[in-house]
């Protein structure tokens, strides 16, 4: 579930930072983060989110400013970039970092072409759980359960799975998350 989008373009410099801000090192996953002269100079009238997505590091002597794309990924030894998911994707349960994308991939190569997806909640005593829903699947929950648990770790097993017909849509024309996330009990 890992693409390779190229290397970085001329004049434009990509680091990665875990969730503390620390820059990471080849081969580790983290935040996208990029500069460069095609670069914007920030958001038109919103301080708000100039401040969350840009920041400036001083580089070799050199001030850079740089952009939180919210993409999580990693950089070889050749300097090839590839992409793994979404920051806004994963969530922390038991202590651990979960990228959903992962949950959900792993899902789907157990039931092949079923449309998935996999959505953090609060369960009733305040802990982050992984629901799945699937769509117009007609089999045992169970029967998924008992696969992807040879795949994945017990922390990102899903507590909950519920079957629906088929996926809202949100006005972009995927998956409405939250509208899946307003039907978990």
């Amino acid at each position: 579930n890992i693409v390779a989008i190229g290397k970085p373009l001329k004049h434009t410099n990509i680091i990665f930072f875990d969730e503390n801000k620390n820059i990471l090192p080849a081969y580790t996953k983290g935040e996208i983060c990029i500069c460069g002269t095609q670069l914007t100079s920030g958001y038109i009238n919103d301080e708000n989110l100039n401040n969350k997505y840009f920041f400036t590091l001083n580089n070799n002597g050199k001030k850079q400013t740089y952009y939180h794309t919210g993409d999580i990924g990693f950089i070889d030894n050749e300097n090839n970039i590839y992409y793994s998911s979404r920051i806004d994707n994963q969530v922390k349960i038991d202590g651990f970092r979960v990228e959903l994308g992962e949950v959900e991939y792993c899902v789907r190569e157990v039931l092949k072409t079923i449309n998935v997806a996999a959505i953090d909640y609060k369960n009733s005593i305040g802990n982050t759980q992984i629901c799945l829903f699937i769509e117009n699947y007609n089999n045992k929950h169970e029967d998924v359960i008992e696969k992807i648990k040879h795949k994945l770790p017990v922390y990102m097993i899903p507590s909950q799975v519920i079957n629906i017909p088929s996926f809202p849509i949100n006005i972009n024309g995927k998956t409405d998350r939250n509208a899946l996330k307003a039907m978990i009990s």
